[in-house]
């Protein structure tokens, strides 16, 4: 069988395409080395820390509590006019 996909007798319009493919390089590495780009990293960027997500957590759940309550009020508003 001839595969004539890219040949110039199978394309009746005239133009041709072009593929481009690249190798897919895969790199590997130790546990050792793994832990030490781990380290790295999180050294550069500190973690939060538990009481700023609490704070953070805290001011959501009231932020949303208030905004229930503002929909709730509109509707019963809404439903009185």
């Amino acid at each position: 069988m001839v595969d004539k996909r890219n040949s110039r007798e199978a394309s009746t319009s005239g133009t041709q395409l072009t593929v481009i493919s690249w190798k897919d390089e895969r790199w590997s590495a130790d546990k050792e080395t793994l832990d030490a780009i781990n380290k790295r990293l999180f050294g550069m960027h500190p973690r939060r820390k538990y009481f700023y997500e609490v704070c953070r957590h805290f001011v959501d759940r009231i932020f949303s509590f208030i905004v229930r309550i503002y929909i709730r009020l509109a509707k019963i508003r809404r439903e009185e006019n």
